[in-house]
């Protein structure tokens, strides 16, 4: 899948960070984030599409944490990793 950014300004919203193929979808999100907003994953996993260009979904949905914090046991924990 060709790389290109999302124009806010014709409405478009990105649906992952990365799309890794036509049905798969790749979020980030630092674990130093997560402590400051613990909803912001689920809801970013959520907004992934189930079904995108006609086709019945995604058939992968992947989250990448980037662990930056000294303590990463309970944030994983949380993320239910």
């Amino acid at each position: 899948v060709r790389w290109r950014f999302a124009d806010p300004d014709a409405g478009e919203t990105p649906l992952a960070d990365y799309e890794v193929g036509e049905r798969a979808y790749v979020a980030f999100i630092s674990m130093r984030y997560h402590l400051l907003h613990p909803e912001y994953a689920m809801r970013r996993l959520e907004q992934m599409p189930r079904a995108h260009r006609g086709m019945s979904g995604a058939r992968l949905r992947v989250l990448v944490c980037h662990v930056d914090v000294d303590d990463e046991a309970e944030p994983l924990r949380e993320l239910g990793l």
